[in-house]
């Protein structure tokens, strides 16, 4: 079973969901394919808005979200990180080439 992997390195809920979707997928059998998404165009072309434009009660939900997620994960994540967005897409050639 081949399973397509869409995500963004610029989201720290792929970073958070990460190991625990690979440990699944072994769990199963599953191949995954690496698919890189270009996610601030998909937000422009479906209506979605960056996190700088969303409402202040969404963008504080966000930041109580990926605490809960990071504590459940016992992952390290800075939340306030210094530059953010960035834009990911050499780091996502990277991984389309790797996974090549």
């Amino acid at each position: 079973m081949m399973l397509d992997y869409y995500f963004t390195l610029m989201s720290p809920f792929s970073y958070l969901g990460h190991e625990a979707f690979l440990a699944l997928a072994k769990k199963y059998g599953a191949s995954v394919r690496f698919r890189p998404v270009r996610v601030m165009a998909l937000f422009a072309g479906t209506g979605g808005l960056p996190l700088g434009q969303r409402a202040p009660a969404r963008q504080q939900y966000r930041l109580l979200e990926l605490q809960r997620w990071r504590d459940a994960r016992g992952l390290p994540l800075n939340l306030r990180p210094k530059h953010f967005p960035t834009n990911p897409e050499q780091a996502d050639r990277a991984v389309i080439a790797i996974a090549a």
